[in-house]
């Protein structure tokens, strides 16, 4: 009998202990380990981030990015994305003077609302008449960033008027405006001297990065578009689509952009299989808005895989 009050003793005294220790626990994180820590950009490694969802409440306007993983660069480092922006798949432009019509974010890297998100120009070959004749000139300039932010640059270029008489007959808008850009951005470009194609742009960024446009393509009949050679401040190159590195990895490229037959390649350096783009084509209702109608009954998508 006094054996069990002995152990009866015991327990109850260790019961009593254990609860006056409970209170000494803590619910926190207690230590930054691999089962506790959250991510810290720039740590040694990458992250997976895959979509990034961005809604504008002034206007409805849906952009949808997927990231891809990038090798780092020596200094200076382009992210890539499939990109969707709603506010790029249709809108009105003014491709002549007092005439509006629906148009599509169409280049070589973009159509219906899609795109490559890579550095990318955009300008219009447009003309105006005059007392001389007619005046071709390029206007609305758009710089694309490597995150798919849109920039107006408010750059014309057009011939001189000892070139193009018309062009110095005219004053609407302004056809030589050879710099430009907008708060964050600087462009400077030169005077049409008729080539075939539109004279070179360079755009520089606010932490002194260069972009150099020369190599331009024609998508229709007055659309041009061009990638860019980019380099940093400190002479760094840069690793944009199709583009070297410091290190001279070719660090993204494509086998095209919208390829309805074959899909698109898109190879990323440092990753052992390719991404493979495959579009497919869904029909749309046409509507107006008191000017022409939307040209054409389909649209593009992409299939990632």
């Amino acid at each position: 009998m006094k054996t069990n009050r002995a152990s009866l003793r015991r327990l109850l005294v260790s019961v009593c202990l254990a609860l006056l220790t409970t209170a000494l626990g803590r619910g926190q994180i207690t230590n930054v380990s691999d089962d506790q820590a959250t991510p810290i950009p720039g740590v040694g490694h990458d992250y997976i981030h895959l979509l990034n969802e961005t809604v504008n409440p002034a206007n409805g306007s849906l952009s949808l990015r997927i990231q891809v993983p990038i090798p780092k660069g020596r200094g200076l480092t382009l992210p890539f994305s499939f990109s969707y922006d709603s506010s790029g798949q249709f809108h009105p432009a003014t491709f002549h003077p007092y005439a509006v019509t629906w148009a599509s974010n169409q280049s070589i890297l973009s159509q219906y609302g899609w795109s490559y998100s890579a550095p990318l120009l955009t300008l219009v070959q447009q003309s105006q008449n005059s007392s001389q004749g007619v005046c071709d000139y390029y206007g609305d300039y758009v710089f694309q960033t490597a995150s798919g932010e849109r920039h107006s640059l408010y750059l014309a270029s057009a011939p001189t008027a000892t070139r193009n008489p018309a062009c110095g007959q005219v004053h609407y808008p302004p056809y030589s405006r050879l710099t430009g850009g907008d708060d964050e951005y600087l462009a400077v470009t030169s005077a049409w001297n008729n080539d075939t194609f539109p004279p070179p742009v360079t755009v520089v960024d606010p932490d002194g990065t260069v972009y150099k446009f020369s190599a331009f393509s024609q998508q229709g009949t007055n659309i041009f578009s061009a990638l860019p050679t980019v380099e940093d401040r400190n002479g760094n190159i840069g690793g944009g689509l199709g583009a070297h590195d410091s290190l001279g990895r070719t660090v993204i490229s494509t086998s095209s952009f919208g390829n309805t037959t074959t899909g698109d390649q898109v190879t990323v350096s440092g990753l052992q299989s390719p991404y493979v783009v495959t579009w497919t084509t869904i029909n749309y209702n046409g509507y107006s808005a008191g000017a022409n109608l939307v040209i054409g009954t389909y649209s593009t998508l992409p299939l990632f895989s």
